[in-house]
């Protein structure tokens, strides 16, 4: 784009458990088909446990008297096999795994502070009958959607605000006034934000006035945004940024844009003291990614920034001996330009 533009182990249990008495630490169930082996615990009551296993596999379920879509766990491995305690669950889509804990005592069926954000098949919901959120039998909340991260900010919560009307549009004219610095909040990488456009027209954009107040290096890491359109204005000072696939990192300066593509992965590396910027895009609640995989700048980036600076160097001190010895304002002139 231009610029412009996440083997079952062998056991050997000795011993017995009695189904009301909390079982001894089972063993790791490891999946063989996640890699990071990560898997999010659900306690269950003795009660609760069984029932919520088939809630979750999706056992029995109909389709025709259904009230939510199917949920899509399926069982990966059961422990012990006499008397289970422990199930480890893999969703039909990948990247997600659950563990059920049969446990006993005060609060052993809490899981009410758990929720689980599952895709849900609405293609043939046709009279809109099937829930987006469903309780489970150990009252653990499955909230499910359609999209991805994306999909939170795709109308938010300010469908209604009293700024914008349904259609998004403002029904008067409005005057957003400067702000102090406590009516500012602190964002990603400490960079301080000012929301410009109450309401944000029902969700459908956001205008931000982003500011760094004390200059030097910006604790960033690649990452990048899930928009449709995003524009970056820098007001006053600069910021120093690289974009993959565009070269060097460059500086915007007062009065420079950039329009970021969507996905396109970017750093902002360093700022000067009181760095503005306008920042404009939409929606206006949109995830941002950190990418783990690259590195910006790139490696053969840094070569060509040290390549250069150092031919730089000594052209410099070449010019720079004649500079003391009565030469021109222009050779003065270049030597300066290349030391800076």
């Amino acid at each position: 784009a231009s610029l412009t533009t996440l083997r079952a182990a062998s056991i050997n249990f000795i011993g017995t458990t009695s189904r009301d008495a909390a079982p001894p630490p089972p063993p790791p169930l490891a999946s063989s088909s996640s890699a990071s082996g990560v898997e999010l615990v659900l306690p269950c009551s003795p009660s609760t446990f069984d029932s919520t296993l088939s809630w979750l596999t999706d056992e029995g379920y109909d389709e025709a008297s259904a009230t939510h879509p199917r949920i899509g766990f399926r069982m990966h491995a059961i422990f012990p096999a006499d008397d289970p305690s422990v199930a480890v669950l893999h969703h039909r889509d990948g990247g997600s795994a659950v563990r059920l804990e049969r446990v006993s005592g005060k609060g052993s069926e809490d899981s009410s502070s758990v929720t689980l954000r599952l895709p849900g098949d609405y293609d043939h919901d046709e009279g809109g009958r099937l829930e987006r959120t469903a309780v489970g039998p150990n009252k653990v909340v499955v909230r499910f959607t359609s999209n991805d991260l994306a999909e939170e900010g795709e109308g938010g919560d300010v469908g209604e605000d009293e700024h914008a009307g349904r259609d998004g549009q403002l029904p008067f004219l409005l005057v957003s006034h400067p702000a102090a610095d406590d009516e500012t909040v602190v964002g990603r990488a400490g960079m301080r934000y000012r929301d410009l456009i109450p309401g944000r027209l029902g969700g459908k954009v956001i205008c931000s006035k982003i500011t760094i107040p004390n200059g030097g290096p910006v604790p960033d890491y690649v990452h990048y945004h899930h928009v449709q359109f995003q524009m970056i204005f820098c007001l006053s000072g600069w910021v120093k940024v690289v974009y993959e696939g565009q070269g060097d990192p460059f500086y915007l300066r007062q009065g420079h844009m950039v329009i970021q593509p969507p996905g396109i992965r970017h750093r902002v590396l360093e700022a000067s003291d009181n760095l503005n910027v306008l920042e404009f895009g939409g929606p206006a609640k949109h995830p941002t990614f950190r990418e783990h995989e690259l590195e910006l700048p790139t490696e053969a980036a840094i070569e060509a920034t040290d390549a250069s600076a150092e031919a730089k160097s000594k052209k410099g001190k070449t010019e720079g001996r004649g500079v003391g010895e009565g030469a021109s304002e222009q050779a003065r002139r270049r030597w300066t330009r290349a030391t800076r």
